[in-house]
């Protein structure tokens, strides 16, 4: 009951229950949760690469021992959910999925996947599914295997990672979960445009001071933007973060890390342990302005309007060491060495 419950929350928040039919797992988890994300394209040479020297799997085997909520996603059209035929068994195309978990068996070699399909039923029928002829007795009790028609069925790493096409990660700590919770904070920000011009510049947009008071900081800093598909939404704008730090000279600023911009909904820079340091640092969100620029185009005037050039955003912090985040004036030498710094390293 309370799944529809959700459902119906969000389909109110969002407008309509058209406007959440499709989309990504990982969204719709941030959105319920506020967390952090991980997502892994299995189609991108990186991911294969990872796939082929075993870390993906230990990625996983280390999310799954924090309890972290992970899900996959098949390639193609769903055709069966709304009003399509549920009998039989297989993978659906174009569904989501949860990655219950993961577990190894060392002495035959096995690494599997538990997954479930949301449904309830209409399972994978392959090597591994319930009733498979591989298991053994012994396997049987090492993986807890049964034979129920609930949607649950287990899968070898190998067929997982080739008849998926994604996995999603939401990085939700909690204590009841066994895991620290996050250190976070969230502000609202805005992107100020130039309203006309030939140019779409930023003129102003809230940066942070942000001080990290710990050693090995592991960090998210996400910036967020409406989703486009609620009603009275606009479409998406280029948005991305860098972190930069004043030299000690006061000559001017190191890069520490950065995510070009990107027309997407949230975009995420994550900051490994060892990248932050204690001390003090100046995070800038970034963008381009391009898209703007194309909505001057597109509306053959170079007048736009307030709500065109002013866009609403969250900036948010996840990080499990202790921190404290204070906005900053806009400084437009820090915004534009925001933008060149990354294109020179690269």
């Amino acid at each position: 009951l309370w799944c529809m419950l959700v459902e119906k929350a969000s389909a109110k928040s969002n407008g309509s229950y058209a406007a959440i039919r499709t989309g990504f797992p990982y969204e719709a988890l941030i959105d319920l949760t506020g967390a952090p994300y991980k997502e892994f394209n299995l189609q991108d040479p990186a991911t294969k690469e990872s796939i082929g020297d075993g870390s993906l799997w230990q990625r996983l085997c280390k999310y799954d021992g924090y309890n972290y909520v992970m899900t996959l996603s098949t390639s193609g059209v769903d055709h069966r959910t709304e009003g399509g035929n549920r009998s039989g068994g297989g993978l659906v195309a174009g569904h989501a999925y949860s990655l219950i978990g993961v577990h190894e068996m060392p002495s035959k070699g096995l690494k599997l996947c538990k997954i479930r399909n949301p449904w309830g039923s209409f399972e994978w029928d392959g090597d591994w599914s319930d009733k498979s002829l591989l298991w053994t007795e012994e396997t049987k009790r090492e993986f807890g295997w049964s034979d129920e028609d609930d949607g649950i069925f287990w899968m070898s790493f190998d067929d997982m990672v080739s008849n998926f096409v994604g996995i999603n990660v939401c990085l939700v700590r909690h204590t009841g979960l066994g895991t620290k919770v996050w250190n976070e904070d969230r502000k609202k920000i805005c992107y100020k445009f130039s309203r006309s011009g030939n140019g779409s510049e930023v003129e102003s947009v809230e940066m942070f001071e942000f001080k990290v008071k710990e050693e090995g900081a592991e960090a998210f800093l996400t910036v967020h933007q409406p989703d486009k598909r609620r009603i009275g939404s606009p479409d998406y704008f280029d948005i991305g973060v860098t972190v930069l730090k004043k030299n000690a000279d006061s000559s001017g600023y190191s890069l520490v890390g950065y995510l070009s911009p990107s027309a997407s909904r949230q975009h995420q820079l994550e900051l490994n342990p060892g990248v932050l340091s204690v001390g003090t640092y100046l995070v800038v969100p970034t963008s381009t302005g391009c898209r703007i620029q194309q909505e001057r185009v597109t509306s053959g005037s170079r007048l736009l309007s307030s709500c065109q050039v002013e866009r609403d955003c969250v900036f948010s912090v996840h990080c499990d060491k202790k921190f404290s985040i204070k906005a900053a004036e806009f400084d437009r030498t820090a915004f534009e060495n925001a933008l060149k710094l990354p294109t020179l390293q690269d």
